[in-house]
């Protein structure tokens, strides 16, 4: 594929899928029925409080499975010009180019919507640089040379791992970890390497919780013994906003276990502007929640963290302009309060 996105690929947002799925007359008449809920993401959604199907609503979809609605803000029907940024590490993955590429990346996407229906995923910022477009990408991408361990906590459809391995080769000692196996399998779609996939995958989530009190371990399970106290790198791209304080801490006891000193967690998360940080919901049934940084906070958030587990951090963050991330207008408009900024992070264990 080509540098540059060229001319040749113009017409792909007349190519790319704008309808859903046929759907049978019976699953249309229950669909009427019983509409389809909107989707909701952030704590809201993670904790159980959402809008899932109850009662008879409940038993019929699971025989009569519904296409999750698109008519929210943080969805686009295309997301092709997303691609203009990494067409080529796709491309490299999946031998596929123009509109090939588009349709494959599209299809993926909508598979992926109605399981994880975050603006990551609705808008496409999983196809844009992420992680490697920070300034730490360089020494990450260094650490993993010297065969050191980094792990992609949320992973996702696992894109920055993909990145690294791109730039790092076999040798790289990736690990990733999602609470959703299945949006890791379709990452493994998505970059056509399933039969050799570029990190070892753990399904879990990532938040311990035990009384402040208890001196039992940490994170007892199973998954989290295999790379207990062995990670040097920490990636978090984009997974912090979407829960709120208390399990942000509990994610950070997650870390605590995985790191050891001169551990470095990266990553961004969305940040607003000095003042206004703290938990927000939606008005309505707009149906998204979100724990807004701003880098006060942030450091506020590791410096609890680490009373916690008798730990300390040194914390660097930065407010930036969501333009820096790739969003271009669409991607920003719908948000409103508080006023939207991105927070890149650099957060290294000390003791």
């Amino acid at each position: 594929m080509s540098a540059e996105w060229n001319d040749n690929t113009r017409a792909i947002d007349d190519t790319t899928p704008k309808s859903q799925p046929h759907l049978s007359y019976l699953t249309r008449i229950v669909h009427k029925l019983y509409p389809p809920p909107r989707p909701l993401y952030g704590p809201c959604s993670l904790s159980g409080t959402g809008n899932e199907p109850k009662g008879i609503a409940s038993l019929l979809y699971k025989a009569f499975p519904p296409n999750l609605q698109t008519d929210v803000p943080w969805y686009s029907p295309s997301i092709a010009t997303k691609l203009k940024a990494s067409g080529q590490l796709y491309s490299s993955y999946t031998g596929l180019e123009g509109t090939d590429l588009v349709r494959h990346v599209q299809t993926i996407r909508d598979r992926a919507w109605a399981i994880a229906p975050y603006p990551c995923i609705g808008r496409g910022w999983f196809l844009l640089p992420g992680l490697s477009g920070l300034k730490i990408w360089a020494e990450v991408v260094e650490t993993a040379k010297e065969g050191k361990t980094v792990l992609d906590l949320g992973c996702g459809l696992g894109q920055d791992l993909r990145r690294l391995r791109a730039e790092v080769g076999a040798a790289a000692k990736l690990y990733a970890i999602d609470a959703r196996k299945e949006m890791w399998e379709l990452g493994c779609e998505l970059f056509c390497d399933g039969k050799e996939p570029v990190a070892k995958f753990l399904c879990a989530d990532a938040r311990i919780r035990h009384p402040d009190n208890s001196n039992a371990s940490l994170g007892d399970g199973g998954w989290l013994n295999e790379i207990r106290g062995s990670i040097d790198v920490v990636i978090m791209s984009q997974v912090l906003d979407l829960f709120f304080w208390s399990e942000q801490i509990a994610i950070g006891r997650t870390i605590v276990e995985l790191s050891n000193v001169g551990t470095k967690v990266v990553g961004c998360t969305f940040g607003t502007v000095q003042g206004s940080a703290g938990e927000h919901k939606s008005e309505g049934d707009l149906g998204f929640s979100r724990m807004y940084h701003d880098d006060r906070s942030f450091g506020t958030l590791w410096l609890d963290i680490g009373k916690a587990t008798a730990t300390t951090w040194k914390v660097e963050a930065e407010l930036v302009e969501l333009e820096e991330w790739g969003f271009d207008e669409d991607d920003i408009a719908w948000m409103t309060e508080p006023i939207p900024r991105g927070l890149n992070f650099v957060v290294i264990r000390e003791s």
